[in-house]
């Protein structure tokens, strides 16, 4: 029985980061990015060339501040700032494919 329970334990640890939403800054500068989960909204600074991570359970609306646009987003979801504007990140998704 204890190894049934390790066994779903680390099927769940392994599971878990996978669970969020991951954007990353492109651009040159460092860009504030919130994560509008409809009650709660939670803002990151990204500087360029790095990465936010932040969990999405029921989804959530991702903007960079500067830019009216949202980008509807799942937990999974790989995306990138690019001229202040979200998109999937294509190259994130390349390099999974690999």
């Amino acid at each position: 029985m204890k190894r049934i329970v390790a066994a779903g334990a680390a099927i769940i640890l392994s599971v878990a980061p996978a669970l969020a939403v991951t954007v990353h800054n492109r651009d040159d500068d460092t860009r504030q990015v919130t994560f509008d989960k409809g009650a709660d909204e939670v803002m990151h600074p990204v500087e360029a060339g790095t990465s936010v991570t932040e969990p999405c359970p029921e989804g959530c609306a991702v903007r960079v501040a500067g830019r009216g646009h949202d980008f509807l987003a799942e937990d999974g979801d790989m995306l990138a700032i690019d001229d202040m504007v979200i998109t999937r990140d294509t190259e994130a998704l390349e390099v999974d494919n690999r």
